[in-house]
């Protein structure tokens, strides 16, 4: 008699020979898969639709680039094809925990890709604890991130500070966030920093009560070096109408961080601007930092 095997597991990472079609053509009869790995494959974002139909039990997918193709010569295929790409291709499985869309390589910008990625993780976004966005250049709207509702780690690794900006009042919504990732790569050539850099980081360590991992390396959200604890924590509850007799006892170096509640379990600061390993109070157990 004939012998089906079920898989639970598609581990195609960095596996150049995957496409659309060889998924279509083979794989689509496994409905007990859970985890699927597509990152560094040659699919498009039409994956989306066969994700979609098929696989019933799925709860971690991650698609994208591991590697920044944009700075240098790459055969790398576009995620969104230039000819002709139709938005309704998007993602929808409402049992997904594990979502990473990293690096999705494409060098068009326009309103449909942020309408896929906006129906693709707002109908996905019902169980989601664990979301990537890194290095997503098509990302210039965030604002319905606060649809998590769940989520306890979030990265967006090399996500423009003004992207970031304009999505804080949602961001600080994400009350059961444990670890928020906003490092940035230093680019010389192209300078990105907070335009409020101490109000955006106290604003969420306000808002993210129970945060104990936070990454800001490459960006500017530290602060200046040097300044005033009192008078810094005093412009601070101004600008987020806290009531000024409310106390605050943790040490900081970092102006945003003197809103802490409890001391972090890790603190990103590599590479980023003003010193930050002369720094003498660093709140967090441990930091990653430049030596």
């Amino acid at each position: 008699s004939e012998v089906l095997i079920q898989l639970s597991e598609l581990d195609f990472h960095s596996c150049s020979f995957i496409t659309n079609q060889s998924i279509s053509k083979y794989l689509l009869s496994h409905e007990l898969i859970e985890i699927i790995d597509l990152r560094n494959c040659k699919i498009t974002y039409k994956i989306f639709q066969l994700l979609t139909k098929y696989f019933p039990r799925l709860t971690t997918l991650y698609i994208g680039q591991t590697e920044d193709v944009s700075d240098r010569n790459s055969n790398v295929d576009e995620f969104f094809l230039k000819i002709y790409f139709d938005p309704k291709y998007y993602l929808k499985k409402s049992k997904l925990k594990y979502l990473s869309l990293e690096g999705i390589y494409t060098t068009t910008n326009n309103e449909l890709i942020e309408e896929l990625f906006h129906n693709s993780l707002t109908q996905s976004s019902e169980q989601i604890r664990f979301l990537d966005l890194s290095r997503n250049s098509s990302l210039n709207n965030l604002t319905y991130i606060d649809c998590f509702k769940h989520i306890h780690s979030l990265i967006l690794y090399d996500i423009l500070p003004d992207t970031i900006e304009l999505a804080i009042d949602s961001i600080c919504t994400l009350k059961a966030l444990v670890l928020l990732d906003l490092s940035f790569t230093r680019r010389v050539h192209e300078p990105h920093n907070y335009s409020k850099p101490t109000i955006t980081l106290a604003k969420l360590i306000r808002s993210l009560p129970k945060l104990l991992s936070l990454d800001i390396s490459g960006t500017n959200l530290a602060g200046a070096f040097s300044f005033n604890s009192n008078e810094e924590l005093a412009y601070i509850k101004k600008e987020l109408s806290i009531d000024e007799h409310e106390t605050f006892t943790i040490r900081s170096s970092i102006a945003g961080l003197l809103l802490l509640k409890h001391e972090l379990d890790f603190l990103g600061l590599f590479d980023v601007e003003e010193r930050g390993s002369a720094r003498q109070w660093l709140p967090a157990k441990k930091v990653n930092i430049n030596k």
